[in-house]
């Protein structure tokens, strides 16, 4: 079938929450908390979308403007999938965050590990990498939050001292 783009957003959006909201317990439950789902968990992954709000209405809007349709105003399915990928890789950053938030915060050191040799890192990897040790409340940011030059693609990784390691974006 076929829908709207503003329906597509509503969807998009609320499938989005509620994988972050999964994302949410399977960090905490990473780190050892394994209490079933709470309404915080809820409200974190709610910050988290509202954070990402602005970024959806601009896919949208997109959408909307036929941004994704070719010269021939064909549809470009492949480029959609694309930039909604990048929505889906935050779910690990949310994991990740949410792990880091979970672990002991006086007695925890983070490492960010950069991805493989034959990854091309953008400046913001190894330059945070270059300041480790991180407490779980000073790390800058962590990957699968899009926050770096890399963004969707990051394939670095951030462990423990004791090698216990957070969330990769698969396929980065």
């Amino acid at each position: 079938g076929e829908i709207r783009p503003r329906q597509f957003g509503e969807l998009f959006a609320a499938v989005l929450e509620e994988a972050h909201t999964e994302a949410v317990v399977i960090g905490r439950h990473h780190a050892g908390d394994t209490a079933p789902l709470e309404d915080d968990d809820r409200r974190f992954a709610a910050s988290v979308m509202d954070g990402e709000a602005e970024f959806l209405a601009g896919f949208i809007a997109d959408l909307e403007d036929d941004r994704y349709e070719d010269e021939d105003g064909a549809f470009r399915l492949g480029a959609v999938e694309q930039r909604a990928v990048m929505y889906c890789s935050r779910l690990c950053g949310t994991a990740n965050t949410v792990w880091g938030l979970a672990l002991p915060p006086d007695t925890t050191l983070l490492y960010w590990v950069l991805g493989g040799t034959e990854i091309e890192h953008c400046s913001d990897c190894p330059s945070i990498q270059s300041r480790n040790p991180w407490r779980p409340d000073t790390i800058p940011t962590h990957p699968g939050m899009n926050e770096t030059q890399c963004m969707a693609r990051c394939a670095c990784r951030v462990q423990t001292a004791s090698g216990q390691g957070g969330f990769e974006i698969p396929g980065a």
